[in-house]
């Protein structure tokens, strides 16, 4: 992982040479991370583009950094428990390094992603990201090598989500309906068990940089789409993750961080304090 914070994600091929640490994952079975469908893509609301009024207000937290916070009644995906990452700081550092690279800098065909530019890159290719998680930095506002540990943890999380529904991934916009067009990047829709009953909420853009007029739709020959659905060029995550079968005799021995629960995030307040970006 770069040490700079000016960019999202860096080449991972500085990084390959080390033996980082596989997140693990306790499974029913060894198969790798399945992928989404077209046909469970999230809901999304049909909004005037540029979309603005799905903005997400950013709050201010005790630690003094801007975050992201959903609404009342927001479900995290329960999925997501069996995931361990490795102990160490630095090792999820660049284990996310490696995941960044490999959703974002491999398929724009970029070996560095200027955080504050990423919005431009997206354009070009006719993609959108979705599934950004909440409580960590806007994707414009810092680069991963200024995240937390627990904002990596989070972002490293939902870039190796179980559930495909919840994953962080690229979409081409041609797979999306001609008249709702998500933003260029999408938070996190609440769980559902059927995907295809989720929706999007919300989204976030980097008011410092000029908007198309309109969203840039590529129609991509058939075997040509760089989007990660199941019918495009999905990712192989197995680099980055060991599947052990399921038992419960072995679950002690799992070298990785505590697994957080599900729950039902605290509601987001509109108020004074909510500084928009």
């Amino acid at each position: 992982m770069s040490s700079s914070s000016t960019a999202l994600l860096s080449n991972g091929a500085a990084a390959a040479s080390l033996k980082i640490p596989k997140a693990t994952l306790i499974s029913h079975s060894s198969q790798g991370l399945a992928s989404l469908t077209p046909e469970d893509l999230p809901h999304i609301r049909k909004r005037k583009w540029p979309r603005k009024e799905a903005k997400l207000p950013q709050t201010r937290q005790r630690t003094n950094r801007l975050l992201s916070c959903p609404k009342e009644g927001f479900v995290c995906d329960p999925s997501c428990t069996p995931l361990h990452l490795p102990r160490l700081p630095i090792d999820v550092k660049n284990l996310l390094g490696e995941v960044l690279y490999k959703i974002i800098g491999q398929t724009l065909r970029t070996s560095n992603v200027p955080h504050h530019r990423l919005e431009d890159f997206l354009h070009q290719k006719g993609l959108v990201l979705i599934n950004w998680p909440y409580q960590i930095p806007a994707f414009f506002a810092k680069g991963t090598a200024a995240f937390t540990p627990d904002e990596s943890i989070l972002l490293l999380k939902a870039c190796l989500h179980p559930n495909p529904a919840s994953r962080v991934q690229l979409i081409s916009r041609h797979h999306f309906p001609s008249d709702r067009h998500p933003g260029y990047i999408s938070y996190v829709s609440s769980y559902h068990q059927n995907p295809r009953r989720r929706e999007i909420v919300d989204e976030d853009h980097n008011i410092k940089v000029k908007i198309s007029p309109e969203p840039l739709v590529v129609h991509y020959q058939p075997g040509r789409c760089p989007c990660h659905l199941s019918t495009c060029k999905p990712i192989d995550f197995s680099p980055f993750i060991d599947f052990q079968i399921e038992d419960e005799g072995n679950i002690d021995t799992i070298i990785g961080i505590t697994p957080l629960s599900p729950t039902i995030k605290r509601p987001r307040k509109d108020s004074d304090s909510a500084v928009k970006l």
